[in-house]
């Protein structure tokens, strides 16, 4: 998926970070994202870490069905989003390794397979999310004038 600037020379991205929830999300969570979607009309929405509560007791002891849980959490967090065809991109902070699930294997096997998730992760570097997104001018040219960097903390190198 290429991005590109409006014809009008903006590109507006939404940044989304530290929501730190847990399988029983807070309704107040989701509410504010649809509110700040809605109202914002993003272009990319980039997530910056800790989008789950890692460090908590909620996911402890889940064993096989860790990964599923977490990959519920993550697309109901990410549905005020995701419904709406908005690109997006994740990168992690200090507490989603803490989950049990290494942020690479989050970053491949959750986030890769929710609609509209770009960037790849840059090889030979640990974790996961951590990419370089091109953005198009808006002439149509096809060309790039614009490179965002995300990184990811590397709290589980």
């Amino acid at each position: 998926m290429k991005l590109r600037f409006q014809k009008d020379g903006t590109f507006k991205i939404m940044q989304i970070t530290d929501m730190q929830e847990i399988p029983a999300i807070s309704k107040d969570t989701i509410a504010l994202m649809e509110r700040a979607v809605l109202e914002e009309q993003p272009d990319l929405v980039v997530y910056t870490g800790d989008q789950i509560k890692g460090y908590g007791v909620t996911y402890k002891g889940k064993g096989e069905e860790l990964e599923r849980e977490v990959a519920q959490t993550i697309g109901k967090l990410l549905e005020p989003v995701t419904k709406r065809g908005i690109p997006f991109a994740v990168t992690f902070g200090n507490h989603d390794c803490q989950v049990g699930i290494s942020n690479q294997d989050q970053f491949c096997h959750i986030y890769k397979r929710l609609p509209n998730c770009i960037g790849e992760q840059a090889e030979g570097i640990d974790g996961g999310g951590t990419c370089a997104i091109p953005i198009e001018a808006s002439d149509g040219s096809g060309r790039d004038v614009f490179e965002l960097y995300l990184f990811d903390s590397g709290t589980d190198a």
